[in-house]
């Protein structure tokens, strides 16, 4: 990015964090993102009495972003008073995006530069993982009761502790693996078998 695109995120930030809804901290935070497509974005904080429920500056400009189509980000400035990085979730979410994702932190009671930090920096060990739905991508077309099976298998093995809901799922999963092995039987390639699904 150049000096310029920052100056004008930084700006961004600064304007934008005139309008944060912040009553109980008293900390009005600013956050703007260039997207892929050149357009800027931009966040404030809302604060709500349960606490849990706020909403930072960096999620909002980064919600906004996504909300008109944009996934790529180049860069995500930030405006505050003191100074201060992300909080973690914060990071998590701007992690998701790029995981090398350059920030600026603009103090607004300094006239020193903003400090500048990757997000790998801020979060050497972001979450990340990739979705068990994924691998059934290499499931041949012409097998769809196995693909079924997979999933169900998948399903209930995410429901955790919800008993009638997992075992709704077995059921569902005997059944479409007794299916499968009839039509494999019918192809001549395995003699069919009591499934079992404990």
């Amino acid at each position: 990015m150049t000096e310029q695109q920052w100056q004008v995120l930084i700006e961004a930030a600064r304007g934008v964090q005139q309008h944060a809804y912040a009553p109980y901290s008293q900390l009005a935070v600013g956050a703007a993102v260039l997207a892929g497509s050149g357009q800027v974005f931009c966040g404030c904080n809302v604060e709500n009495t349960s606490l849990g429920l706020t909403m930072c500056a960096e999620r909002v400009a980064v919600a906004t972003a996504v909300a008109a189509g944009q996934q790529t980000l180049h860069g995500l400035a930030v405006s505050i008073e003191g100074g201060g990085t992300p909080c973690g979730a914060c990071r998590q979410v701007l992690a998701e995006f790029d995981s090398d994702l350059l920030i600026r932190i603009d103090d607004t009671r300094e006239s020193s530069p903003a400090t500048e930090f990757h997000i790998s920096d801020l979060l050497p060990h972001r979450f990340s993982h990739t979705p068990r739905e994924s691998r059934l991508d290499g499931i041949p077309a012409d097998l769809p009761q196995l693909a079924r099976a997979v999933r169900l298998a998948a399903r209930a093995a995410r429901s955790g502790y919800d008993f009638p809901h997992r075992n709704m799922l077995f059921d569902k999963l005997r059944e479409e693996l007794h299916e499968l092995a009839a039509e494999m039987f019918e192809g001549g390639q395995i003699p069919v078998m009591p499934a079992r699904v404990d």
